[in-house]
């Protein structure tokens, strides 16, 4: 026991080691070697990984989170997996996390084989109500456009008012569509206008979602014109 005591007292040693290494640049007699170095990191990956199970096992909801999203794109340590994903999201949305709550409706919303839109609004709504920007949004989307909920431009604006205040570039554009349509909300086709540049220029930061929002809401106008 005292022997195996040592060895586990040593491993953690060198797996704080490592961490500080590869986290801080601080290197604390680490191996010299390019193969040691990189058996290291593995095992303290893997260590990492362990941990965060075990948080998850615990009922942490933002370590469930993270090992749902882990699951999600997959890794050295844990395969791509769905519905293990979806396990831990439900296991987070059920304890009341909002991130989780996003995800479990986007999930009903996207996914073509299990696809449920009054489930995904639901999901949606409940992660709006504690004023997460993406839920938010979704939940002002399925009003805007009836799907899941009977349509509602009034609580969609609303929606994505709050979503917009927290820099959200697709809200932004719906807004400015609402606005420049008139009959959706109070029309305001300047602040629509600022709307749209501000969006628009979130959108350099990131994906360009926003563009591809405004297109597909130009495309479906042009539809119904």
């Amino acid at each position: 026991i005292i022997a195996e005591a040592a060895w586990m007292d040593a491993e953690f040693r060198d797996l704080g080691s490592a961490y500080l290494a590869q986290n801080y640049v601080v290197t604390l007699g680490m191996p010299e070697s390019a193969e040691a170095r990189r058996k290291r990191k593995l095992a303290l990956e893997n260590f990492q990984f362990t941990c965060l199970q075990k948080r998850a096992e615990s009922g942490d909801a933002d370590a469930q989170v993270e090992l749902a999203h882990k699951y999600i794109f997959g890794s050295k340590y844990n395969e791509l997996n769905r519905d293990k994903a979806f396990f831990w999201f439900r296991r987070a949305a059920e304890a009341g996390d909002a991130e989780a709550q996003f995800e479990l409706g986007r999930a009903r919303d996207a996914d073509a084989a299990e696809r449920d839109p009054e489930q995904a609004f639901d999901w949606y709504k409940k992660s709006a109500a504690q004023n997460y920007a993406p839920g938010l949004r979704e939940a002002g989307r399925c009003l805007f456009y009836g799907e899941g909920v009977t349509q509602d431009h009034k609580q969609a604006a609303a929606l994505f008012e709050k979503a917009a205040k927290q820099n959200d570039a697709e809200s932004m554009v719906f807004l400015d569509t609402m606005r420049e349509h008139g009959g959706w909300c109070r029309k305001n086709a300047d602040r629509g206008k600022k709307l749209l540049d501000a969006a628009l220029e979130l959108d350099q930061l990131g994906i360009g979602l926003a563009k591809l929002r405004l297109s597909a809401l130009n495309e479906a106008e042009q539809e119904e014109a």
